[in-house]
């Protein structure tokens, strides 16, 4: 194909072939380049600019294919003035042109004329700033290679290339180009003439200054991605560059430090550190105080470490820089001087050992001491000298140990210390402060005599009395262990201090020699360290060691103290003697001599043979007497290097091989026959590649299988093991005949199980026979013996034929052999496992556990053959107290085995949970936290509860994991999965930050589709709350410390989705309402554009914050509801306190913990919580804070309420990541222990978002007494044994003749009348219900259960005494209390099995005898039959109770009237008036209207006058405005009967509307009181929800007394108490609470009204 045929193809269609054929055209010289030019002349002559681009772009790219030689320089002159030529003609040719100089710029012929033709052309025709990206980028890296290549031809350009190239640099923001420029920079400030445009240089550069730039996420892999880092160290080493910089930069860097920008005053700081090479010290004269003043400020107030160290550095590089100026007394910059200055500044708060600055300021100081030794020498004549008089008058021991630190602090190591000397004298007086504070201050002390040794100072003889004393005291704590061994190695390196370490060792010798008593290890130690000196080591591990036993437990660490070479050659001869006392019963010695044969290279083959001829080869030697150098020699031979040492083994194994067998055989079976075993099989392994030895071996091999004895069978064994070592197939043969020595029902049988053992053990003998010691060992032995012994053994496996020591071995055997080689044959061995769990053999246990939790874990089927056997074992070592292991394995697999069908589990599930609340209370930590675990996969019914095991956000926690389902979890994304899936894999773990925006998006089930999270980025921000909202996420973002560019981007986005938010949803956004805390999690993620960020914030605002989360909300009281439940102590002292859970909660809740809670615990915490996909579960993780907060909170009793309140606040965050796994799993186990009715009943009200209206499932909310539960949860509890988590104990409160006439078979009858008519009976049988229930429980019985759930019969009129009673239980604070909704009536309709209900047997006349002693004899006499007859129990401990409700109506009555006050109806009672309040505060000395622990006063009668009743439509009532307060209740007739009614509240007036039982909307308003004529609010004290409101009217009418309020008009009436209304409020403490604050606020307002109006 020819030329102009392909630059057609490429004109078209940008054929890239095209070009690569054109470049083969040209390289083969099929084509020239000029007929190239011509070819293409019309598309360069083309009157379309567009074409003319093109062929620009073609011969560019042509170009750039061909090698760097290919162009001659004549050939880049006229392309050069032809390209020049074409920029003339159009700018747009610019930026094609711009290719074609990066590559002619590369072509080595061009010449230096080109060079600068092309660079005055880039700096004419290009306006470089107007170009793309890519092509600035080329353009600079042309000048860059220009700089680097042709340094000479850009200098002929002179100054004119800099001010070119900065007006080519001049706003460019790209991150790839500025690290280009700056280089070109750098290069130009060395070694180009900048001095014309130095300022303008500086001030192009200085814009950039300080570097915030946040790199993006690069969009491919290709894609350069220039770091933060870069940038910055770019711009930094162009500000550094020269030394004419510094008169702009130090006033821009003095600028920054002054700014409030921590970021930007890092910056400076660095900057400066780096500087000091250019600069010179006169370009900062002017500057020097002022740098120093900041300097100095930010080390003395830094906000962090960061700021400190840096200002640090500063300090001692503005110290440096004036120590290099020529300088004297009289000149202006003097380190002298400065030095003064920081000496005056800083000596004061040294002075100040209790302010925060003292250390600080020992900082600075000593940072002006590290910069050079003048420094150091001012600092330490002046400080010093004042610290230690200091140190003298000072009396607190800490403030004497501040003191200490300080010194040492000043003497610590720098790189000065072999310069600079400390002033005369004041060694000599810091070493009679260690003398005479050497007890006091040990710790202290030792470290200052390491600084002052490192400054060779000679100490006195009192150092080595100390010393001495010290050492020899014993008990030294292991940190001054470390202390005093660095001051020994100190005085043992260096000649100066040898005097004193020899006279340290003669003393600590004399201690034991002289008294003839064994050292300590402190001293041992300390005598080690101080032969630490290689030249003296020899002679004083000779003088002082050798005749030394203990020496020998510290041989090994030599080899940390001296080189290898030096103990071999110098120390092994010498120590022979006593290895030979100490090598056949010291572990130390067998390692040191292993050690020592190691360590042997080629250079010590003269040693090691002169060592084993004399101790080895020696016929004599092998007499028992002198076998110790034998045992010696063993392991020093046998760990030479086979590769360096074979020949010598070679010989070694020839002349011993015959001793040694015969000495195997001649001696008797013990520790030192092993070793020569093992030794003969060393050698053998070592060379196998001998086919001689080889038949040795098997040779010695069959004359062992020959006689089948102990020592044979032994030394057939070792020597088997050598050869499979090193040739694992070889094993084939010898298993056979080890089979046929373990079917031997005789000793020979068990010396082969044991040899077993040997052989399969492969960690045995390791200084002998391993890899440690340079044994050949196949990297598959492990595998293919396991694999032989398991098709050896199958045979006896299928038939069950294995003996009890056979067993033994093989569970051994699979505790050794890693689990991926045995995972395909576990299953086969399962019944040998089960077997010997069973077994009596405690040792094989746990290894048959750890066995049979893999394989449940991974096949679970394969266990239900043996489930009745496992099962009953697992939960009895789930409680084996003698082994922690064991309990968390077998916990373990019952959890694994929560994965088996439901049938099979099933009849064990009750069994196994009832185990499980044992082993939730082990003292052991990590046994509770499995048991929960366990717990939770036992309760777990797929549906409300799973397992949340959140290990958090940490990147270290998760990487320490098993990352497989990290992949796993990645490939289900990229396949498209649902929450499910995810919740499958991720079991609700933390996730990485390339995993976490997915999964969110997918738990979260955002469609990007879905209309409800459609944003409209419209930019109209103009809601009346803008202001507070941009402050709040302002406030949000500086705690996130985030970039500039970042912070601005993240604060716009915020903002467009709060506002957007807030008008699609018409919300208001409110301060502190949490919406702003939801975001810190969310910016962390990589969101694509707001769109996304708006449906992650809708989809967790919508789906998991509550509705009226607002003070006393809904939210609030069902978590009240859950507190009581859980722990009515705690839910009381808050109500005794008045603190409500939104007063402390609300930014928990509503936040979702991200305002609580610090990110790194927020982000794990959300990846569980999204899994868990719970939306209640906030509640019960706020259940566990106040459940860990319950100590200290009982302990704050009696703090102020605001105390307790910011406590709580405060308490999530005090969590760490490691207490995340820890505070999910309890949130989790409260949650299962929780009855699962209330999120179905609550669902709607709180969490749904179509129907907002308060319904009366809310109103049931704030009315509930305690937790409902349905009717339906307790049946299917009682027909699944309590598998549903939560197991109840019911008690029936109807009355007698309706439990009589049926009731449900596993129901306790308890009388709700009976708390009325005899209350010491009913607290007998409550007591009895107790006891009936803990029994219950522990016999195992379907009516046993923690929980109490009350049941009434649904009738209203009839329960009116229900409320009564819970409210009893849960003033005893009685752990889970509940109602049944509905009652019995609801029961009796939804109950499927008529089995389930029974009917108990009447008993025709009432027994004489107490209710109490009936009960107690009945509970006495049937409780042993409970297990069996649940029914019949429960029908005779209310028979014995049934009789007495007859009489409960007729005693009420009787029992008010009893109760009440005899004086009171003669007591009147007033309201202060504005008279009254001239000096003394209101009610004075009277008892409060409001007291709430009184007794009613004369009721009677007040309630006997006749009420007239309205009738109204309940409705309509409630719809009114001005009803602020509504409450249900029971109200008192003037007979003492109660009815269903409502206690309503206004402004000005308390209402009481009663229910008529005909007409269900319908009521009568039977009384209408203003708040103002209440004079007392009076409660019972044994029935506090009874409440009595007391009146007193005027004699005038309640109209004219309006009218009064109307007018103005005062009236002087006396007011007298004429009538009460009595209530029972089960929420009594909110109700008067409330209805008290009404009153106050209707009598100011009353008193108000009466004040004459000024005119």
């Amino acid at each position: 194909m020819d030329c102009r045929t392909l630059i057609e193809r490429y004109g078209n269609d940008r054929d890239e072939i095209a070009v690569t054929q054109l470049s083969e055209l040209l390289k083969t010289n099929q084509l020239s380049l000029v007929d190239f030019i011509v070819d293409i002349g019309d598309y360069l002559q083309s009157t379309e600019l567009s074409k003319r681009t093109v062929a620009l772009v073609l011969i560019g790219n042509v170009l750039k294919s061909l090698p760097n030689t290919f162009l001659q320089s004549h050939e880049i002159h006229h392309l050069l003035i032809f390209i020049i030529a074409k920029m003339a003609d159009h700018h747009i040719l610019a930026q094609p042109a711009a290719d074609l100089f990066s590559v002619l710029a590369k072509q080595s012929a061009l010449t230096d004329d080109d060079c600068i033709m092309m660079i005055k052309s880039i700096f004419s025709y290009m306006y470089v700033q107007s170009f793309p990206q890519a092509s600035r980028h080329k353009v600079f890296v042309v000048l860059l290679h220009f700089l680097f290549t042709r340094l000479d031809v850009v200098r002929q350009l002179g100054s004119d290339f800099v001010c070119n190239f900065i007006q080519s640099m001049d706003g460019e923001r790209d991150p790839r180009n500025l690290v280009l420029c700056f280089q070109c920079l750098q290069y130009m400030t060395k070694y180009l003439d900048i001095e014309p445009y130095k300022e303008e240089l500086f001030e192009v550069v200085a814009c950039y200054f300080p570097m915030e730039y946040k790199p993006k996420t690069a969009s491919n892999e290709t894609e350069e991605t220039i770091t933060h880092e870069q940038l910055a160290l770019a711009l930094r080493n162009v500000l550094t560059s020269s030394g004419k910089f510094a008169q702009y930069c130090i006033p821009m860097l003095i600028e920054k430090l002054e700014s409030d920008i921590p970021s930007a005053r890092l910056a400076a700081m660095d900057v400066f550190i780096n500087s000091i090479e250019e600069y010179d010290a006169r370009d900062i004269s002017s500057h020097l105080v002022q740098l120093w003043n900041l300097f100095s400020k930010q080390a003395l107030c830094a906000e962090n470490q960061e700021t400190e160290t840096n200002a640090l550095r500063a300090i001692t590089a503005l110290m440096q820089l004036v120590g290099k100026s020529v300088q004297n007394d009289d000149t202006e910059i003097s380190t002298k001087k400065l030095v003064n200055r920081a000496i005056r500044e800083c000596e004061n708060y040294l002075k100040e050992l209790d302010l925060k600055l003292v250390w600080p300021a020992t900082k600075v100081l000593q940072a002006v001491a590290r910069a050079n030794s003048t420094c150091s020498s001012l600092i330490w004549s002046s400080v010093l000298p004042l610290l230690t008089k200091q140190f003298e008058s000072l009396e607190q021991v800490n403030h004497r140990q501040t003191v200490l630190d300080m010194i040492i602090y000043f003497l610590q190591s720098t790189s000065l210390r072999t310069v600079v000397k400390l002033p005369p004298g004041l060694a000599d007086e810091l070493w009679i402060l260690i003398s005479t504070q050497f007890q006091s201050f040990q710790s202290h002390c030792l470290s200052l005599i390491h600084s002052l040794l490192q400054l060779n100072t000679t100490p006195g003889q009192v150092l080595e009395d100390d010393l001495t004393k010290f050492i020899l005291q014993g008990n030294i704590p292991d940190q001054l262990r470390i202390k005093l061994s660095a001051v020994m190695r100190m005085l043992a390196s260096s000649v100066i201090f040898d005097r004193i370490c020899t006279n340290l060792l003669t003393n600590l010798i004399n201690s034991w020699t002289v008294t003839k008593t064994n050292p300590s290890n402190e001293v041992l130690e300390s005598c080690l360290d101080l032969c630490h000196n290689s030249e003296r080591c020899q002679e004083r591990l000779e003088r002082f060691f050798f005749p030394s036993q203990q020496f020998i437990q510290y041989l090994p660490s030599l080899f940390k103290y001296l080189p290898p070479s030096y103990i071999l050659t110098n120390l092994f001869s010498p120590l022979f003697d006593l290895l030979l006392s100490s090598i056949d019963n010291d572990q130390h010695a067998k390692i040191f001599c292993a050690k020592c044969g190691a360590i042997a290279d080629e250079s010590c083959k003269p040693f090691v043979e002169d060592q084993y001829r004399k101790n080895l080869l020696d016929d004599s030697l092998w007499q028992s007497e002198k076998s110790m150098n034998v045992l010696l020699m063993i392991y020093f031979i046998g760990n030479l290097k086979r590769k360096t040492y074979q020949n010598e083994l070679e010989m070694v194994f020839k002349q011993i091989h015959e001793k040694l067998t015969e000495k195997i055989f001649n001696q008797k079976f013990d520790e030192t026959n092993t070793i020569y075993c093992c030794f003969l099989a060393n050698l053998i392994n070592k060379l196998s590649s001998n086919d001689e030895i080889m038949e040795q071996g098997q040779t010695i091999i069959k004359q062992c299988e020959t006689i089948p004895d102990q020592l044979h069978i032994h030394l057939w064994t070792i020597v088997v093991k050598a050869f499979v070592l090193s040739r694992p197939s070889t094993f084939e043969q010898y298993i056979p005949k080890l089979m046929s020595w373990i079917n031997e029902r005789n000793g020979i049988g068990d010396i082969a199980c044991q040899s077993l053992k040997v052989l399969t053990n492969f960690d045995e003998q390791s200084l002998l026979l391993s890899s440690q010691a340079d044994c050949i060992v196949h990297p598959m032995v492990k595998q293919i013996v396991f694999m032989n012994i398991i098709s050896q053994m199958k045979p006896f496996l299928m038939n069950n034929d294995l003996l009890p020591n056979q067993m033994n071995i093989l569970i051994d055997l699979l505790n050794n052999i890693p689990k991926s080689i045995i995972q395909d044959e576990i299953i086969p061995l399962l019944p040998i496992l089960v077997r010997a769990l069973t077994s009596s053999n405690e040792s094989i246990w746990s290894a048959s556990l750890q066995s049979i939790s893999d394989l449940i874990k991974s096949e679970p089927n394969s266990i239900i053959d043996h489930i009745d056997t496992l099962l009953p074992r697992l939960t009895t070592l789930a409680t084996y107290q003698k082994d922690m292991t064991i309990r968390i394995t077998s916990l373990k697999c019952l959890n694994y085995l929560t994965a088996l069908p439901i049938h099979k589990i099933q009849p064990y599930r009750r069994h196994i949970i009832h185990v499980l609340r044992k082993c939730v209370d082990d003292h052991k930590r990590l046994v509770r936290r499995q048991a929960i675990e366990t717990q939770m996969s036992c309760l777990d019914d797929g549906a409300e509860t799973n397992d949340l095991d959140v290990n958090h956000n940490a990147a270290d926690a998760i990487q320490s994991q098993d990352n497989q389902w990290l992949d796993d979890l990645r490939v289900a994304l990229e396949r498209g999965c649902d929450l499910g899936a995810i919740r499958n894999i991720g079991k609700c773990r933390a996730l990485t930050d390339d995993l976490r925006l997915r999964v969110w998006k997918i738990c979260l089930n955002i469609d990007e589709n879905a209309t409800e999270t459609d944003f409209n980025d419209s930019n109209t921000l103009d809601l009346p709350q803008q202001n507070v909202i941009r402050d709040d996420i302002a406030r949000v973002l500086q705690a996130l410390q985030l970039h500039q560019d970042s912070s601005t981007t993240k604060m716009n986005d915020i903002e467009a989705v709060i506002t957007h938010y807030c008008k699609k949803h018409n919300e208001t956004y409110e301060k502190g309402n949490g919406w702003i805390e939801i975001f810190k999690p969310l910016i962390t993620l990589n969101y694509q554009d707001r769109s996304e960020l708006y449906a992650l914030f809708s989809s967790i605002r919508n789906r998991y914050i509550p509705r009226d989360c607002e003070a006393d909300g809904m939210p609030y009281h069902l978590f009240r509801l859950l507190l009581l439940y859980h722990d009515p102590e705690l839910c009381s002292f808050f109500d005794t306190r008045k603190i409500t859970s939104d007063l402390y909660a609300h930014i928990w809740i509503r936040s979702l913990y991200a305002g609580s809670c610090p990110l790194n615990i927020t982000l794990p915490l959300w990846d569980g919580y999204f899994q868990q996909a719970d939306q209640f579960f906030a509640f019960f993780l706020a259940l566990v804070l106040l459940m860990f907060a319950k100590e200290h909170l009982l302990e704050m009793a009696n703090k102020e309420k605001h105390e307790i309140i910011d406590f709580l606040s405060k308490a999530p965050a005090n969590l760490t990541v490691a207490d995340l796994d820890d505070f999910c799993s309890l949130a989790n186990h409260y949650a299962t222990n929780t009855p699962q009715s209330f999120r179905k009943e609550f669902y709607s009200c709180l969490f749904n978002e179509i129907d907002r209206s308060f319904s009366q499932t809310a109103y049931s909310i704030y009315q509930a007494l305690c937790l409902p539960v349905s009717v339906k949860e307790l049946l299917q509890a009682n027909q699944l044994g309590g598998a549903a988590g939560v197991r109840y104990f019911i008690v029936d409160c109807r009355p007698a003749d309706q439990y009589n006439a049926k009731h449900l078979c596993t129901a306790f009858h308890l009388d709700a009348n009976l708390l009325l008519e005899d209350p010491k009976e009913f607290a007998v049988t409550a007591d009895a219900l107790f006891a009936t229930q803990q029994n219950a429980i522990d016999a195992g019985s379907t009516a046993g259960g923690e929980h109490l759930c009350f049941m009434g019969s649904g009738n209203n009129d009839e329960d009116k005494y229900l409320r009564m009673v819970v409210a009893y239980f849960l003033q005893r604070n009685t752990k889970y209390v509940s109602i049944a909704s509905g009652g019995y009536k609801i029961l009796a309709n939804t109950i499927e099995d008529p089995s389930m209900l029974t009917q108990s047997n009447q008993r025709t006349a009432r027994d004489p005898s107490s209710i109490g002693t009936t009960l107690k004899y009945n509970i006495a006499e049937k409780l042993p039959a409970i297990n069996t007859q649940t029914a019949s129990i429960f029908n005779m401990i209310s028979s014995a109770v049934k009789t007495k409700s007859l009489e409960v109506k007729d005693k009420v009555k009787d029992y008010i009237t009893h109760t009440s006050h005899p004086d009171s109806i003669h007591s009147q009672s007033r309201h202060v008036s504005k008279q009254d309040r001239t000096d003394k505060l209101y009610r004075q000395n009277q008892t409060s209207v409001f007291s709430l622990d009184g007794d009613d006063d004369d009721d009677n009668q007040a309630l006997s006058q006749q009420r007239e009743s309205e009738l109204v439509d309940i409705e309509a009532w409630f719809q009114r405005s001005e009803l602020i307060y509504k409450y249900e209740c029971e109200h008192f007739d003037e007979n003492d009967k109660t009815h269903p009614s409502f206690l309503l509240a206004s402004a000005t007036h308390l209402y009481i509307l009663r229910k008529l039982p005909e007409h269900k909307t319908m009521a009568n308003l039977v009384s209408r009181r203003l708040l103002t004529t209440i004079t007392k609010i009076t409660s019972k004290k044994n029935v506090p929800e009874i409440i009595t409101f007391r009146y007193a009217t005027s004699q005038e009418e309640d109209e004219e007394q309006e009218k009064a309020i109307r007018f103005n008009q005062k009236s002087t009436n006396s007011k007298i108490p004429v009538d009460c209304d009595k209530v029972f409020v089960p929420d009594a403490g909110d109700a008067t609470k409330n209805i008290k604050v009404l009153i106050m606020k209707a009598l100011n307002m009353y008193e108000n009204s009466n004040e004459p109006r000024k005119n």
